[in-house]
């Protein structure tokens, strides 16, 4: 599903109202939700031109964590260390396309079993 896939969905719909997470089939839980984050390909990588690092006139990229390796490159051209960075990323099984991640905030707790209605509403039951 898209996020334009997913504002359809919800077109029309209260928008007061809380959003949840209905999960398991078989044993039908609910769960609020948090935050929307957005992930791009290549996260946690920075392609940046030396001047604002040490080779001058280079491209390096590097891992954006202060454990991280040295640099890679030097790379003469951004699109060398673009190319480098989309191969390091496919190597890691790191995202492949700009992704956005609904983050689970709990289970409800009043009420954890999802509601009958809903179970049937979805085609659970």
């Amino acid at each position: 599903m898209t996020v334009r896939e997913l504002i359809q969905e919800l077109e029309g719909m209260d928008e007061a109202a809380e959003v949840r997470l209905a999960f398991q089939p078989s044993y039908p839980l609910q769960y609020r939700l948090g935050e929307a984050v957005q992930v791009e390909p290549g996260e946690g990588y920075e392609i940046y031109r030396d001047g604002e690092g040490e080779l001058d006139g280079f491209y390096v990229a590097m891992r954006d964590d202060p454990d991280a390796d040295e640099p890679a490159g030097p790379f003469h051209f951004a699109e060398e260390a673009e190319e480098w960075l989309a191969k390091q990323v496919e190597a890691e099984g790191g995202i492949k396309k700009t992704t956005v991640y609904l983050v689970e905030a709990g289970q409800v707790y009043d009420r954890p079993y999802l509601p009958g209605e809903v179970s049937r509403a979805i085609g659970w039951r």
